[in-house]
C-alpha cells in the first residue's frame, strides 16, 4: 500500500527554464530524487516574462510570478506574498533556498504556519553594502 505523497513546496528567485545554475540544478535534483519517496514537488519562483505562468519541469511544477523588478541580484515581486500564501496552504513543506531577502520578506509577512528547511547555498560576497541592511533578517 502507497503512503500519503508529501508535498514540498520549494521556493527560490530564479528557476529553469528562466536560468540554468547551480542552485537550480540542486532544487531539480531534490524533487525529481525524492519523487522516488512518494514526495511531490513544487516550485514558486520569479520570471522577467512568466508566460506561462505553470510548467512542467522534469516531473515536478513549477509556478512563475512576474518580476516587478531586480535589484542587486535580487528580484522583487507584489504578486509572490498571494502566490506562497496560496501554495505554502496545500504544502506540507516549505523548502527555503537561501540567500535572497524577498524570501525573508515573504517568510515573515505570510505567517504560513508551514515546517520549513532552509538550505544555505552562498555567503552574499559582492553586495557587501547591501549586506549590512540585510543582515538583521539574517539572523
Amino acid at each position: 500500500m502507497r503512503q500519503t505523497m508529501i508535498k514540498v513546496l520549494h521556493f527560490f528567485k530564479t528557476y529553469y527554464p528562466d536560468t540554468t545554475g547551480g542552485i537550480e540544478q540542486v532544487i531539480f535534483q531534490l524533487a525529481q530524487g525524492c519523487r522516488a519517496f512518494d514526495v511531490e514537488s513544487q516550485v514558486l519562483t520569479l520570471s522577467p516574462s512568466p508566460s506561462p505562468a505553470r510548467l512542467q519541469v522534469g516531473d515536478h511544477q513549477v509556478t512563475r510570478v512576474k518580476e516587478n523588478f531586480n535589484l542587486a541580484s535580487t528580484g522583487f515581486s507584489a504578486r509572490v506574498f498571494s502566490q506562497f500564501r496560496e501554495m505554502a496552504a496545500e504544502a506540507d513543506l516549505v523548502h527555503f533556498h537561501f540567500p535572497w531577502p524577498l524570501m525573508d520578506l515573504v517568510h515573515f509577512a505570510t505567517s504560513h504556519g508551514r515546517p520549513t528547511v532552509l538550505s544555505y547555498h552562498s555567503d552574499i560576497i559582492k553586495q557587501r553594502t547591501l549586506l549590512k541592511l540585510y543582515g538583521p533578517l539574517m539572523n
